[in-house]
């Protein structure tokens, strides 16, 4: 018998995650993922065999893990086949438990899932090497992507992921309907119209109630007024006569006379509401290497590292659902150990990311490590599936901003559209609140957009640091004229921050990133409207 080390994928993740319309749609799809990979550790484990990575189960699990079993070479297929079977076995029990079968049922579930998975043999003094060799091969195993042909009639398509047929249509949706299907749709929208897989995901049971968007953005306006109180109204708008059901949306213009009466009597401010929410992703910088050892192994051997490495974040993502959810800050979608997905109430967000970053300087191992963080600050009526997009998208370009990634990216988006975006380390954000603190910076980027639009272009270094100096000079020229008394701190940090902001484009040729510069001054001014 020999030792093999299995690795198993299961794809998609991102597409699948992303294709939401509500909290609930985001949440169901990472939970499901998080289920399809505990099925098939727990296949794995009865053949034999012993996970790795990641270090225990929890309600966030990864979609990939890493194993060890002991078994013949002749054996090895059948195990990996196991485990896809399973996985997709259990997958579809899933969907059945929200939907009744139908014809065509099958065909967009089994359609659905890529499951790679890949042994590799080892021995314990080269288990490094395995790794390595193991990783490189399940990349190039999911670079060829392997497809069955998936054929269906023409008809109207998913209003969420918009590739297979819609069978189930919400009220005057001009739909495919099945004539067996006799699904409650109430959970649809109007002319929304769902497929099987995206239907799934809508009708499927959270373990607890989760807040609408709506109600992320309400959470520090009603968080005086007592739980019981809300519960009383919700209630009431649900059992009335005009069968609205209730959402926290509706003290965003509130017509029933039920709500009035609520704002009245618990002396509500509406002009202090908010309307805009953070989408918060964070994202653990180069896990792969560290994984591998390539960045350093702080222990006996590479296989106690992993172990000890993916316990410590697993604790450390808990610790970052705790500082959002438990005092009601947000809500947490996935918390798997080296990525984090959730959305947070813009009053807590600086505290957030204070809290966040304390947690993560507390602990000796992953002080060793850095992180990078997207925040999209979206209007709630904004398209759930775009916000999403960006939020990957900005991870990426955060990375890609920085050489040693360990970075910020911020947007601020309305009505689909980007009102600001910059990159920015950790204190550069913290300094924004004390700029909004202060009320210091006002209108800053437009001041200085129309004086240095020429910084944009490549100088010479001599002409270059004459162009930095005016602009620091004007800096500290206009914000002391704003308030001769500001904090000579703040004033520092915004020239900290220019002066970050140089690009070597090659010998004697450097610019001033002056996008990126104005950018965050206007972050600043958005960040002041919508807070």
């Amino acid at each position: 018998m020999t030792d093999y080390l299995l690795l198993v994928s299961i794809s998609p993740v991102q597409s699948f995650i992303s294709q939401a319309r509500k909290i609930k749609d985001l949440y169901a799809g990472s939970k499901l993922l998080s289920e399809l990979s505990g099925k098939a550790i727990e296949i794995f484990e009865a053949q034999g065999g012993s996970v790795v990575l990641p270090s225990k189960k929890s309600d966030s699990m990864p979609n990939i893990f890493l194993g060890e079993i002991q078994k013949e070479k002749n054996e090895l297929d059948s195990i990996g086949n196991a485990i896809e079977d399973g996985i997709k076995c259990f997958f579809k029990d899933k969907i059945e438990q929200e939907i009744t079968p139908f014809t065509d049922f099958d065909n967009q579930i089994y359609a659905f899932l890529d499951i790679n998975w890949i042994f590799y043999p080892f021995e314990e003094v080269k288990y490094q090497k395995s790794y390595e060799k193991i990783s490189e091969l399940l990349s190039a195993i999911k670079k060829v992507k392997r497809f069955k042909p998936f054929e269906e009639e023409a008809c109207r398509k998913c209003s969420l992921c918009g590739v297979r047929n819609a069978f189930f249509c919400g009220k005057k949706g001009r739909g495919y309907w099945k004539k067996n299907l006799m699904e409650d749709v109430s959970s649809l929208e109007e002319n929304e119209g769902l497929c099987v897989i995206c239907y799934a995901k809508r009708k499927k049971k959270s373990d607890y109630p989760l807040p609408s968007l709506a109600e992320i953005c309400l959470m520090d306006w009603l968080e005086n007024i007592k739980k019981d109180e809300l519960d009383k109204l919700r209630i009431k708008i649900n059992n009335a006569d005009n069968k609205n059901s209730f959402d926290e949306e509706m003290f965003f213009n509130p017509e029933l006379d039920s709500i009035k009466d609520f704002i009245k009597q618990n002396s509500l401010d509406v002009k202090k509401q908010k309307k805009y929410y953070a989408l918060l992703k964070l994202d653990i910088d180069d896990m792969g290497k560290w994984l591998s050892g390539e960045k350093g192994i702080y222990g006996k051997d590479l296989k106690t590292f992993q172990i000890e490495l993916s316990k410590k974040l697993n604790e450390f993502s808990s610790k970052i659902k705790s500082i959002i959810d438990d005092k009601g800050h947000g809500q947490t979608v996935y918390a798997g150990g080296d990525d984090f997905l959730g959305f947070v109430n813009l009053k807590y967000l600086f505290e957030t990311i204070e809290k966040i970053n304390e947690k993560f300087k507390d602990d000796n191992t992953l002080k060793k490590l850095t992180y990078s963080i997207s925040i999209v600050i979206s209007h709630y009526k904004s398209p759930l599936h775009k916000v999403l997009d960006l939020s990957r998208e900005l991870m990426e370009e955060t990375k890609n901003a920085f050489d040693d990634k360990n970075g910020m990216g911020i947007i601020v988006l309305s009505n689909s559209s980007i009102h600001s975006k910059c990159y920015c380390r950790y204190e550069n954000f913290m300094l924004l609140d004390n700029l909004l603190k202060e009320k210091t910076g006002n209108n800053l980027h437009f001041k200085l957009g129309l004086q240095f639009p020429f910084l944009k272009d490549v100088y010479s270094y001599d002409n270059y640091l004459l162009n930095k100096s005016m602009l620091e000079t004007e800096i500290i020229r206009l914000l002391k004229r704003e308030n001769k008394d500001v904090n000579d701190n703040l004033v520092d940090g915004i020239i900290d921050f220019l002066r970050d902001q140089t690009i070597e484009e090659g010998t004697n040729a450097n610019r001033i990133d002056f996008e990126n510069f104005i950018g965050y001054l206007k972050t600043l001014e958005q960040l002041r409207k919508v807070m």
